[in-house]
């Protein structure tokens, strides 16, 4: 029982790495085991590619040839490919080149409207709410409150969006946004909204 409890991690007490002591903190970040273990596999990689590169340079041909040996020089030690004369287009290869990317232009133009109109289309009718022919029938007292009825004071709001059925706005909203005097300037007769009228 007693191996059992020295055995057990349960109990045991947890151990930290330490900082950097501040004393020495001008000598930079104190290295950890993982950053080591880190440190020590890329160093260990980058050995086993020069031993592999070494091997290869051991058992390489000496007759061996490719085209890149002919097509690239050497200039300070490092292989460069030897600049080739440029390629010189005809004028029938220029004009089709220039037809491709018209027709790339056309086509992504006509994609990207097509893509505009099925988004377009999936929008809430809000332009057509104004372009429907229903009646608002507001029922008054008698004759005389008909004839003394005023629709954009009945709604309380602006004699030029009497006939708006979506975001009607009202005179106090109005007289906080500013808008109420340049709205004054374009009415010129109140808009007949109102197509009916019942007496009781």
């Amino acid at each position: 029982m007693s191996s059992f409890k020295n055995a057990r991690k349960s109990g045991q007490k947890m151990h930290k790495e330490r900082s950097q002591p501040s004393a020495r903190e001008k000598l930079g970040f104190l290295e950890k085991k993982k950053d080591y273990k880190r440190r020590a596999t890329e160093d260990q990689r980058r050995k086993a590619v020069i031993k592999s590169l070494k091997v290869k340079a051991l058992n390489r041909n000496p007759d061996e040839f490719y085209f890149n040996m002919v097509r690239n020089k050497k200039v300070d030690g490092v292989h460069q490919p030897r600049e080739s004369a440029e390629k010189v287009h005809t004028e029938d290869q220029v004009k089709l080149m220039l037809s491709r990317d018209l027709k790339y232009i056309r086509m992504k133009r006509m994609t990207e409207s097509n893509k505009i109109k099925r988004l377009t289309a999936e929008l809430h009718l809000l332009d057509t709410a104004d372009e429907i022919k229903n009646n608002h029938t507001i029922f008054v007292d008698t004759e005389a409150d008909v004839e003394k009825f005023d629709a954009a004071e009945h709604f309380h709001t602006h004699p030029l969006l009497v006939n708006r059925r979506h975001n009607r706005i009202k005179t106090d909203q109005l007289q906080q946004m500013d808008i109420g005097t340049s709205l004054d300037e374009q009415t010129s007769e109140t808009p007949q909204y109102i197509t009916g009228f019942c007496s009781r």
